[in-house]
């Protein structure tokens, strides 16, 4: 994440990435982290497993990445530590769900709620 953040914003003003194992993600949810940006330097999706499905920030900083736990359930609440203490004004969106594991496919069926 920290390559495709350093790759893209030296020609945009901001950049929204998210994961591909989230179905069912309203649009809405990615046209607000383009929207948090205008004021907020990071904006962050979390899902329910205590990751995030959805990172954006429109200044590049490689900080934020650094000594997280990568798949484990504290990734969210260690990248908001991280934005407070660098004084990053973070955004979070509404929970959603992500696909990990099987058990985690009940969540395709019905609404996605």
């Amino acid at each position: 994440m920290k390559d495709v953040f350093h790759y893209f914003l030296n020609n945009s003003q901001k950049v929204v990435i998210m994961g591909s194992d989230s179905p069912g993600l309203p649009e809405s949810n990615i046209l607000r982290a383009f929207i948090e940006l205008d004021e907020k330097d990071l904006v962050l999706g979390p899902t329910y497993d205590g990751g995030y499905y959805l990172i954006g920030l429109k200044k590049f900083c490689p900080e934020i990445f650094e000594n997280v736990q990568w798949s484990t359930g504290s990734v969210f609440e260690t990248t908001l530590l991280k934005a407070k203490e660098l004084n990053k004004k973070c955004a979070v969106l509404d929970h959603w769900h992500d696909i990990d594991r099987p058990e985690d496919l009940k969540y395709l069926q019905g609404n996605n709620k």
